[in-house]
């Protein structure tokens, strides 16, 4: 199963794109945005790099990493939700 397709993770894009769309403040509008850009992207690199359909070696600390740094993005993330 895909990241990308998980319910839980589907429901925080929504809940993140949702509030980012309701920040007034230019600037923290673009600051979380990146942020969020950020966050898809390593959804999508964790997926690739599980597919067992690529014939590519998989380097299990890289995506230790990569799971950390999404877990880090969506942290950041989840402090709109706060607000």
């Amino acid at each position: 199963m895909k990241l990308a397709s998980n319910k839980r993770v589907r429901k925080d894009i929504l809940q993140f794109e949702k509030a980012i769309n309701e920040i007034q403040n230019v600037k923290n509008k673009i600051y979380y945005t990146k942020i969020f850009e950020e966050y898809k992207a390593k959804i999508k690199t964790i997926d690739q790099n599980h597919d067992s359909n690529l014939n590519h070696a998989i380097n299990p600390k890289q995506i230790r990493e990569d799971v950390i740094d999404l877990q880090e993005l969506r942290f950041q993330l989840q402090k709109l939700l706060i607000k």
